[in-house]
């Protein structure tokens, strides 16, 4: 059996069931400051004014730092670029599973019945946040000679278009989920990389 998990898709989907089951959320609120009393969190700071809470679960991947530094002595999470590469055969429809190849790292999924979506790790790491990411030619071309070497139905497919990112990192790449620090009702989750199921 094949299993994918879409981030962006799975994201919604959980944001949709957590409101169905009475969480409130606020999608692009910008998070200034966490409200801490007597090691106890009490809500959180946004642009849009305090909300008043006993839990909060900081998943902001790379940009967390700031927010909980002070009390996390866990691994780093860092910033890692990616870049993905949409490849398409118009004449031809792709039936190939979604894959992860251990011995070169590149990985892929389908986008739809004519579009593979494909990638290859960079190894850019700490890169600015808040940066527009440029697309690098000599990763397209390395991970396309790489891909078209690997699976030779790629050689029949066009760039159809690419996306330059990035994603948060621990260093042993696994991701973290766990109680910050001795600050009652404070709680991380993140270091995932947005790829991490494939």
């Amino acid at each position: 059996m094949e299993v994918m998990w879409i981030p962006i898709q799975t994201t919604a989907y959980f944001l949709s069931e957590s409101r169905k089951k009475g969480v409130i959320t606020m999608e692009n609120s910008l998070v200034m400051n966490l409200l801490v009393e007597n090691k106890k969190i009490v809500g959180i700071q946004t642009a849009q004014g305090d909300i008043f809470c006993s839990t909060v679960i900081v998943s902001a991947g790379a940009w967390r730092s700031p927010l909980i530094s002070m009390w996390d002595t866990g691994p780093s999470i860092r910033s890692k670029a990616i870049q993905i590469h949409f490849l398409k055969n118009e004449s031809k429809h792709f039936s190939l599973p979604c894959f992860i190849d251990e011995i070169t790292g590149l990985y892929g999924r389908m986008q739809n019945k004519h579009t593979l979506l494909v990638g290859y790790p960079t190894n850019d790491w700490d890169i600015h946040l808040d940066k527009t990411q440029m697309v690098d030619d000599s990763h397209l071309a390395l991970t396309y000679h790489i891909g078209k070497s690997r699976i030779p139905a790629l050689k029949e497919t066009i760039v159809e278009n690419v996306r330059r990112s990035f994603d948060g990192y621990t260093q042993n790449f696994r991701g973290r989920i766990e109680k910050i620090g001795d600050i009652e009702g404070l709680y991380l989750s993140s270091g995932w990389s947005g790829g991490g199921v494939k």
